[in-house]
């Protein structure tokens, strides 16, 4: 086989897996993540019998050796908040009676995981709030947890302010409410919050957050079925993942001149 047939039967191999992955776009799930099952795992308290009590169980299987949680590839924000979230539900729910052992190994981890906060490149989504919020809410149920060190602390304070000071707020326009368990305290009865699925920005800790302080059938559901859909009690981050991982895998598939776009 000369090379110019290589470089062709290569092309055409390349051509049909791309072919077959845009094809599939869409269709994609994300796997479950300890801070939002965490979330999960509250709403067992406000919604007994309906389901969460999983969300639970799924915390006391997956706390890593080290007493952190979070995912598998180390990154220290992540560890750092889904620990937080995950002693702060087990605090409120927990009533196996190794949940306070589980506990206390959380709080050494914390412990462990501030000083390394700073080899992190970026933290974790909407970090700033989450970390002072949930801290807050730690500290208020007795634990002993360290509070984490904030970075960009003070463009966060001038985003929410800019939010909550709106005559009328407009969460569905603000990048905030896919951290509204952060601001939940805040809100008004009048505030618009809910996506056109019933959700809170996609986002499953938003959204349960926003059913810990009222209750809401459509809310309620679609939390329900993400909850039904997942591995034994684990909730992703986002749901459903559709616009984005078309946009993410298109725009790769760009910037590699494998597609370009086409007049409509």
């Amino acid at each position: 086989m000369t090379t110019t047939n290589v470089v062709s039967e290569s092309r055409e191999l390349v051509t049909t897996e791309i072919r077959s992955l845009v094809s599939r776009l869409g269709q994609g799930k994300t796997q479950g993540t300890a801070y939002d099952t965490a979330w999960g795992a509250r709403l067992s308290a406000h919604y007994p019998n309906d389901g969460f009590d999983a969300a639970t169980e799924w915390l006391r299987r997956n706390q890593n050796e080290d007493g952190s949680w979070g995912g598998a590839l180390t990154h220290y924000h992540d560890r750092y908040i889904s620990t937080l979230a995950a002693i702060v539900a087990l605090k409120e729910i927990g009533k196996h009676p190794r949940d306070q052992r589980r506990i206390q190994r959380g709080e050494n981890a914390l412990w462990k995981l501030i000083g390394q906060l700073g080899r992190d490149d970026s933290d974790t989504v909407g970090f700033p709030i989450l970390a002072a919020s949930l801290a807050s809410e730690a500290t208020a149920l007795g634990l002993d947890i360290p509070h984490a060190p904030i970075r960009y602390a003070a463009a966060y304070k001038r985003k929410v302010e800019a939010l909550l000071q709106q005559p009328r707020r407009n969460w569905l326009g603000t990048t905030l409410s896919f951290s509204f368990e952060a601001l939940r305290s805040a809100a008004r009865g009048d505030d618009a919050l809910l996506e056109t699925n019933h959700s809170v920005s996609v986002s499953l800790s938003a959204t349960a957050a926003y059913l810990m302080s009222r209750r809401d059938e459509r809310a309620l559901n679609y939390v329900r079925g993400v909850a039904t859909e997942q591995d034994r009690g684990a909730l992703p981050a986002v749901w459903p993942i559709d616009i984005f991982e078309i946009a993410w895998s298109l725009n790769y598939l760009r910037a590699a001149n494998a597609v370009s776009p086409r007049p409509a």
